[in-house]
C-alpha cells in the first residue's frame, strides 16, 4: 500500500519548479566553450549565471551555449558573433566589478518583446587567482596606430594569466635591449590608468606607448 506521504512526495518531484512554471521565457541550461561544467552555475531562483574563469581563457574568447524554454531565444547580451564582450572585465576604466556585471535577456521569438515576455539573467564572472602574471610561452606583440595631431603610438600587447579582474596600472617600465636605457610611463591623474584590453584578443593586456621622440626620447 502506498502511503499518503509517498504520494505527496511523488507529486512534488514531478512538478516543475515554480520559477519555470510561470509562462516566462527562460534559460534552462548554459555552458561555455572550453570552460569545465563544474565552473558554471545557473541559479533559476535568482536568475543568475556564475562562471569561475580559468587562468587562461580559450583563444576564441568566452562563447556560451544556451538551451532555452520552447520558442524562446537570447535577445540581448551577446556580440553579433555569439560571444560575450568581456573587455570591461580587464580594463581599469571599469575597475569596479559591480559596474560591469553582464545582463542577458531571453524572449519568445514570435511575440512582442514586452516586459512580461522577457526574462533577464545576471552574469557574474569570478576571476581565477589573485594577481595577473605573464604567460612566458607567448610573445609580446606590437601594433602601430595614429593618435591625435602628429603623434604615432605603438600598442604593446602582453600575454597575461588571471587577467579578468580589472587590473589598475598607473606605471610601467620599459628597457631598450639594444642600448640598455630604461624609462617608465606613468600617470598621476586621478581616475586614469594606462592599461586596456580587447575582446578579440583574450588573455592580453595592452598599453599605448607614445613613439614621438620629442615626448619620450630617452626610451628610443
Amino acid at each position: 500500500m502506498v502511503s499518503v506521504l509517498t504520494l505527496a512526495l511523488l507529486s512534488t518531484s514531478c512538478k516543475k519548479p515554480k520559477e519555470l512554471d510561470d509562462g516566462r521565457p527562460r534559460i534552462t541550461s548554459v555552458s561555455f566553450v572550453g570552460i569545465p561544467a563544474k565552473n558554471v552555475e545557473l541559479d533559476q531562483s535568482r536568475q543568475t549565471i556564475t562562471v569561475l574563469l580559468p587562468e587562461v581563457l580559450p583563444e576564441q574568447g568566452l562563447i556560451p551555449n544556451f538551451d532555452t524554454s520552447p520558442g524562446a531565444e537570447i535577445k540581448e547580451g551577446l556580440t553579433p558573433n555569439g560571444k560575450l564582450d568581456i573587455s570591461s572585465y580587464c580594463s581599469c576604466l571599469n575597475w569596479d566589478l559591480k559596474k560591469v556585471d553582464y545582463q542577458l535577456s531571453v524572449a519568445y521569438k514570435n511575440k512582442m518583446a514586452g516586459a512580461i515576455m522577457q526574462s533577464f539573467y545576471r552574469l557574474v564572472l569570478i576571476p581565477f587567482g589573485q594577481f595577473p602574471e605573464p604567460i612566458d610561452s607567448q610573445p609580446i606583440t606590437y601594433a602601430k596606430f595614429s593618435g591625435s595631431g602628429n603623434s604615432n603610438f605603438i600598442r604593446i600587447s602582453l600575454p597575461v594569466k588571471n587577467l579578468y579582474q580589472n587590473p589598475y596600472i598607473k606605471t610601467y617600465f620599459i628597457k631598450n635591449l639594444n642600448t640598455g636605457q630604461e624609462g617608465s610611463i606613468n600617470t598621476s591623474l586621478a581616475g586614469f590608468c594606462l592599461n586596456d584590453c580587447e575582446d578579440d584578443l583574450p588573455n592580453r593586456l595592452t598599453f599605448p606607448y607614445d613613439n614621438n621622440p620629442k615626448n619620450l626620447g630617452y626610451l628610443h
